[in-house]
């Protein structure tokens, strides 16, 4: 063997009889990043379709917020998703030590993100082929939703809870309805 084909490592040989589609998919970063004009996504699994349906659920977060909180300048924030429970909570107690845990949903404003796992736990071929589970999208507006309040008010420390959670999901439920879902209460998990 050539001293040029001794150096090259057997992956890199490997790598070019793959197909182009295995390469791609090999090359993916995680977590995946996807921004819009008020949320970032940072789908912390390789699935570029959850990735672009939890942006679509939170940024149709908009222009209910404005309706709500009023039209006002905020920087676009990180939303956190999750594949389970366990990746979750390791990233959750880093942040709270264990103080949303059992949640599997939070957001947190010291850091200005919110943080979600997958719900309920779905096989790859499912999500990939239905997509995420109505319950997730409604907990990453929820979440999200709780970011926009800590963005437009400088007291939200100081909301009562059934302004803090009755906003969220007021936002969350008028969110998941643009996007066409069916929120009401026979088919809404949550």
């Amino acid at each position: 063997m050539s001293k040029t084909l001794a150096g090259i490592s057997p992956l890199l040989l490997l790598a070019g009889l793959a197909s182009p589609g295995v390469l791609e998919h090999a090359a993916q970063e995680l977590p995946i990043v996807v921004e819009g004009d008020h949320f970032r996504i940072h789908c912390h699994f390789d699935s570029q379709r959850a990735a672009d349906e939890a942006l679509a659920s939170v940024e149709a977060l908009f222009p209910a917020v404005d309706e709500l909180y009023g039209e006002t300048s905020r920087e676009v924030r990180s939303v956190h998703l999750y594949r389970n429970a366990a990746d979750y909570q390791a990233a959750e107690k880093k942040l709270t030590n264990g103080q949303f845990a059992r949640n599997l949903a939070f957001a947190h404003y010291g850091s200005l993100s919110a943080h979600v796992a997958l719900q309920p736990p779905v096989a790859d071929a499912v999500l990939e082929r239905y997509g995420l589970p109505q319950l997730t999208r409604e907990l990453l507006a929820h979440e999200a939703a709780h970011l926009a309040r800590y963005d437009s008010f400088r007291n939200f420390r100081s909301h009562p809870r059934w302004f803090v959670d009755g906003a969220a999901d007021w936002l969350d439920d008028r969110a998941l309805q643009s996007l066409g879902v069916d929120t009401s209460p026979s088919v809404d998990p949550e």
